[in-house]
């Protein structure tokens, strides 16, 4: 299933904010900044910008010299093994994960570290690096987004979030059940009359239910 999504600046702000939308890896632990998986930038008020949030979960392994295998679809509640394949690595299916909502990727090398990536929409979604030979790396995620609005020139799509990202206003949107919707801006402006951004959903289309 795929969420198509229209982000739209009904703001007060004439320069417009960066927007950042990411998600969290439940079983991520600590010291796992989430990461920025879109960054709009430059959507002055009155403008818009389309993408799609799909279901699936894309997972690539690498080595470390940042060589990646090509990201293959992970089911939630399947395992996966990183494996020596000539002078490079693997993926291999490998059973059951240990949750039905979760996807496992176990390094398998006998020596050497691995890093393991998970993608949605073909952009990086969170990661897990520097997994030691039996070594797990765990992904869960629930079918919702995070966003928050800042004026941080350099947060880069695809990079960890800084530290200290919670002191902005990060707000969740369910996307459960829906496949179209406009992710609405507003709030902002100038001076005195300054208000905190919000973000919310409009023109909402649902069909069938998406646990991940």
């Amino acid at each position: 299933m795929q969420t198509s999504l229209t982000f739209v600046n009904k703001s007060l702000t004439k320069k417009p904010p960066n927007v950042v939308l990411f998600q969290e890896n439940t079983l991520a632990g600590e010291g796992n900044q989430p990461i920025a998986w879109q960054v709009i930038r430059h959507c002055a008020e009155g403008m818009n910008r389309c993408f799609s949030f799909d279901s699936e979960i894309q997972i690539a392994a690498g080595d470390s010299y940042e060589n990646f295998t090509s990201p293959m679809t992970a089911s939630p509640g399947k395992r996966y093994h990183v494996n020596s394949h000539d002078f490079g690595l693997r993926v291999d299916r490998a059973g059951d994960a240990f949750s039905s909502t979760q996807i496992n990727v176990r390094n398998c090398l006998r020596q050497g570290t691995v890093n393991v990536r998970a993608y949605r929409s073909e952009k990086l979604l969170a990661q897990k690096s520097m997994l030691i030979p039996e070594q797990y790396a765990a992904f869960q995620f629930e079918p919702n987004l995070r966003v928050f609005a800042l004026d941080m020139p350099d947060i880069r799509q695809g990079q960890p979030l800084p530290e200290g990202f919670f002191d902005y206003t990060v707000h969740k949107i369910s996307l459960l059940g829906i496949v179209r919707a406009n992710l609405i801006m507003a709030g902002g402006g100038a001076g005195h009359r300054a208000e905190a951004y919000r973000f919310h959903l409009e023109d909402v289309e649902r069909g069938q239910a998406s646990s991940h």
